[in-house]
């Protein structure tokens, strides 16, 4: 997968066939800039950048439609929610302290975007 925006371009792309790690890629530079894990159960996505930045994706309830970015103090950077609208199809409401915090906010952002629509297409082809 390929994540694009006014700064710059990304590739995402599995570590090997069966891996749920995948690595980040920045194009730019020519190197691998982090590295995304899939959790198994517990519907988590653990996010680790080369530059000490670490975070997770996950839900805060089980019938939510909503997946928060959350830092290493368990601190919300970011909600992603699913819309279920055609005009409008997530909702992202950005901290404020999280463009105090130096991360990539497109970046993470899209990231969300993908992991949720991946979750939803899982989701959709288990049943």
């Amino acid at each position: 997968m390929v994540i694009e925006t006014i700064d710059g371009w990304w590739l995402i792309r599995p570590n090997s066939l069966l891996s749920r790690e995948r690595l980040i890629f920045d194009t730019s530079k020519g190197e691998v800039i982090g590295k995304t894990i899939l959790q198994k159960w517990n519907h988590k996505v653990d996010l680790e950048m080369t530059s000490g930045f670490n975070a997770v994706l996950q839900k805060k309830g089980v019938f939510s439609a909503s997946y928060y970015w959350t830092d290493g103090n368990l601190f919300d950077l970011m909600s992603i929610s699913s819309q279920f609208k055609y005009s409008t199809p997530f909702a992202i409401n950005i901290d404020q302290n999280a463009f105090n915090a130096g991360i990539n906010i497109p970046l993470i952002t899209l990231l969300g975007v993908h992991t949720m629509l991946l979750k939803q297409s899982q989701v959709a082809y288990y049943g």
